[in-house]
């Protein structure tokens, strides 16, 4: 049966995003098998010809009650089993540069994977440090670039990726290059929050000046107005004089000839 056939929609919680879900026991995505046999090329092929699988969440269900056990994109998959990806991993060289690739071109096809928590509330990057004592650091820098502020964000026990990095990495060159890519990533979220405050001072600026012009436009044209309607007042006050006073001479001579006719 297609995979596709049998994908939910579930709405997530305090959310009104819809994501799509597979069952990991009934109908995983052809993406994850290949990610599940570490078969990185078949994972990469498959995420060319199927993209939208690379935002597709695999769940594992308790059979009894059916409560989730464990909620991940394929993007967590890849970063849980880092420790097959560390720079000084058994594989050859040829095999994590794969595993790098995948991780580039699954966060091309899908970036939001960066900043989307599994059902412990990880990130990727969460994953990533805590499961390897010798983060990769092409990875990380992926990561980071997709979402740097990941860099602030807490796990379940309170803990940022420089915490964890702290807390597991092992002391040398891979702890250090984790540590200056996450102190980078946080310069670079510092200073983008601090143009955006600029720009939006600039802009409340702007936008205070030009209501207050726009009130002084304002003001000037109810002064026009009122100047205008003052006038035609006394036009129309003029008007009714000049009626009167024609009503008064109509009335004059209406008398004189009516005056000439009896005589």
């Amino acid at each position: 049966a297609s995979v596709h056939s049998n994908q939910q929609l579930s709405t997530a919680s305090g959310s009104s995003v819809q994501r799509k879900e597979v069952d990991y026991y009934l109908n995983p995505t052809e993406l994850f098998r290949w990610i599940n046999y570490r078969r990185w090329d078949g994972a990469k092929a498959r995420v060319a010809s199927h993209p939208d699988e690379c935002s597709t969440w695999i769940v594992s269900r308790h059979s009894s009650d059916g409560r989730i056990l464990w909620r991940h994109l394929p993007l967590h998959l890849v970063c849980m089993q880092s420790e097959n990806v560390s720079a000084d991993a058994d594989e050859s060289s040829q095999s994590i540069r794969h595993i790098e690739d995948l991780v580039d071109i699954l966060l091309e096809a899908y970036p939001d994977a960066a900043n989307s928590p599994d059902d412990q509330g990880l990130l990727p990057i969460h994953l990533i440090v805590a499961n390897s004592p010798q983060p990769n650091e092409r990875i990380l820098n992926l990561l980071l670039m997709a979402y740097p502020t990941g860099v602030d964000v807490k796990d379940k026990y309170g803990r940022t990726p420089v915490d964890i990095v702290n807390e597991k990495a092992e002391v040398g060159p891979h702890r250090e290059a984790a540590l200056r890519a996450m102190s980078r990533a946080r310069k670079t979220t510092d200073r983008l929050v601090e143009a955006l405050r600029g720009e939006n001072s600039s802009v409340l600026e702007s936008m205070k000046q030009s209501s207050s012009n726009e009130r002084m436009a304002s003001q000037r044209i109810i002064m026009r107005l009122e100047e205008e309607l003052e006038s035609t007042g006394k036009q129309l006050e003029e008007l009714e004089n000049r009626t009167r006073d024609g009503e008064g001479n109509v009335n004059k001579l209406v008398d004189q000839v009516e005056h000439l006719k009896e005589e």
